[in-house]
């Protein structure tokens, strides 16, 4: 993954990761982060009581998509928890958790830097983009390699849903 600024992951468990982003009526409204993070756990307790898992697709909606989308963030906001070290390709900044369901992290690449190869957690996650761009790569095995099939860049606002093997 590669990216020219921020993008922010929030996981369905701490060692995963899930992102949302920005648009009225209680289920339209703009959030800003502060109501967001009142917002994200009764969202998945929510959805828990009824489904097993908290992917998308359970009756055809995505209801941490749906909150992600009303996200309406400045960049101001995300200052507190933006920490970049120069000396590594990106920066995991921890946003809010509740040990037990979500991981809400704020990721930093620095300028032409990028993430190695890696798996998702079987569960998923979410990822918004805050700023600048995020280019995706998805690799499957074939035998003894891995083989790219899926190249994606996402510009600002972008929300993507990531699961192992997809």
């Amino acid at each position: 993954m590669m990216s020219s600024s921020i993008a922010t992951p929030l996981s369905s468990s701490p060692k995963s990761l899930i992102n949302f982003f920005g648009a009225e009526n209680s289920r339209t409204k703009s959030l800003g982060l502060d109501e967001f993070l009142k917002e994200l756990p009764q969202t998945i307790e929510s959805i828990l009581s009824t489904h097993d898992s908290l992917k998308p697709g359970n009756g055809g909606s995505d209801p941490i998509a749906e909150l992600f989308s009303r996200l309406d963030m400045d960049i101001k906001e995300l200052s507190r928890y933006t920490h970049v070290d120069a000396s590594k390709n990106y920066t995991r900044n921890l946003i809010s958790t509740d040990s037990k369901h979500f991981t809400l992290l704020l990721l930093c690449w620095n300028p032409g830097k990028e993430s190695p190869v890696h798996d998702h957690p079987c569960d998923g996650c979410w990822m918004h983009v805050c700023q600048g761009n995020v280019q995706e790569s998805r690799y499957e095995r074939q035998g003894d390699r891995l083989e790219c099939f899926h190249n994606e860049i996402y510009h600002g606002k972008a929300i993507i849903f990531s699961t192992r093997g997809g």
